[in-house]
């Protein structure tokens, strides 16, 4: 966009300077790439619509953009005078939502726009293990691709949960199959049975009450993303399960390492763990 702009302000800086239309060209590719990219931005972030910063730049845009496309310009390329004195009037209008003022200045506020899109949640409070994913899911929420990215954040949560079994030395569960073994295990009898299994020192179950029914939240959403209740989330609870699901990775990590960490001998092998289906 910032290229689009400067071939707009050298096409108006030659044609003040010297009536010339030179750069009538770079100034119709320029409208032609600053509405597509302004279009494009809308369609990402539904909610730009309602900043009149944006809107009002845009509008300037499009108007100036079919007149393009319905080729009254082209006659500015053969140097008609009058055709590049109109040409000059749209890249005016365009250019004046442009200011110095960073409070005012469209691009200013775009860039500060998309810098604090997602702050809601910080993909860096994910462990090191799944800020891979965290970051995937963070980028996909600012392109506004909120179910996407819970799919992402919920996959990491799965292999969270199946590390977290391996720690506890669960071999197999009887759930959905008998004597399935914890690597083949499905995302929803992992959790159950991380639900019912004791910490080896018997300080109460491995998974807390709360963060089983955390969990159960990205099991539900995985298995029925199709349905059209769970694909239309809205940025609200996209943006409220994000940053449940980093806080839930960091616990779920927690708690692992504190397996880890006990002696050998203290913790025994779980082989065929009754999971209620």
């Amino acid at each position: 966009m910032q290229s689009s702009i400067e071939d707009l302000e050298t096409f108006r800086e030659e044609f003040q300077d010297k009536n010339s239309n030179e750069d009538a060209g770079s100034a119709l590719s320029g409208i032609r790439t600053l509405m597509r990219s302004l279009d494009a931005f809308e369609y990402a972030f539904p909610e730009l619509r309602d900043n009149i910063w944006f809107s009002g730049f845009q509008g300037d845009v499009h108007h100036a953009y079919w007149r393009v496309k319905d080729g009254k310009f082209d006659d500015a390329l053969s140097s008609d005078e009058e055709v590049t004195r109109a040409l000059a009037g749209e890249v005016n209008g365009i250019l004046s939502n442009i200011s110095e003022s960073n409070n005012t200045n469209p691009i200013s506020q775009l860039r500060r726009f998309l810098e604090r899109y997602g702050e809601e949640f910080d993909p860096h409070n994910a462990p090191n293990e799944y800020q891979n994913e965290a970051f995937e899911a963070r980028d996909l929420y600012c392109l506004g691709y909120f179910s996407t990215g819970l799919i992402v954040l919920g996959r990491a949560v799965e292999r969270a949960l199946l590390e977290l079994g391996r720690s506890r030395m669960v071999i197999s569960v009887n759930g959905f199959r008998e004597h399935t073994s914890w690597e083949d295990a499905r995302f929803f009898e992992r959790t159950k049975a991380l639900y019912e299994i004791d910490m080896p020192d018997k300080s109460g179950k491995i998974l807390s009450k709360r963060q089983y029914h955390q969990t159960q939240l990205f099991v539900d959403y995985r298995n029925q993303v199709a349905h059209n209740k769970y694909r239309q989330i809205s940025k609200e609870t996209a943006s409220r399960m994000m940053g449940q699901g980093l806080d839930l990775l960091s616990e779920l990590e927690d708690l692992r390492m504190r397996l880890e960490s006990l002696e050998d001998g203290q913790i025994q092998e779980l082989k065929n763990v009754s999971v209620p289906i």
